[in-house]
């Protein structure tokens, strides 16, 4: 619910900015127009970076819980994490959480694998101990007459 929550407040906080980007075009010309406009653009970045800061840790939180849940061996080195400006918390960075998510991706499918295999042989296994079931009632119901 709270990723949902940052990314509505990242797109309202966008079409603020892109409206006032827009009544700056229309009042003001040449120079003043050039330096209001910059002054704008930097404003919705650093507003923006919280946003997104956010939402890299929510990210951040959900895969490495993922992973810890399915024993896969987190990154340790500070390289592979950042910290942000806006509450100190750390979050992956694109690489790490690249290569964290291929991994947890991998072991998931090994798992899944796994399991695939042992209900594929209980399903035949069941299907032959039906069959030959039949088979024995069918002996008997014939020995029988």
């Amino acid at each position: 619910m709270r990723l949902r929550e940052y990314r509505r407040g990242l797109v309202k906080l966008r079409a603020i900015y892109h409206q006032e980007t827009l009544d700056t075009i229309s009042k003001l010309d040449g120079r003043e127009r050039h330096e209001k406009l910059g002054e704008l653009h930097g404003q919705q970045a650093f507003e923006e970076q919280e946003y997104v800061d956010q939402i890299d840790q929510i990210h951040s939180e959900r895969l490495t819980r993922r992973a810890m849940r399915l024993r896969v061996p987190l990154p340790t080195d500070q390289d592979n994490w950042s910290r942000s400006n806006w509450n100190g918390r750390s979050s992956l960075t694109d690489a790490a959480f690249h290569n964290l998510r291929g991994a947890v991706r991998k072991e998931a499918l090994e798992q899944r694998a796994s399991w695939e295999w042992w209900l594929k042989t209980l399903g035949t296994a069941v299907t032959a101990l039906t069959g030959l079931g039949g088979v024995v009632i069918g002996i008997l119901a014939f020995m029988s007459k």
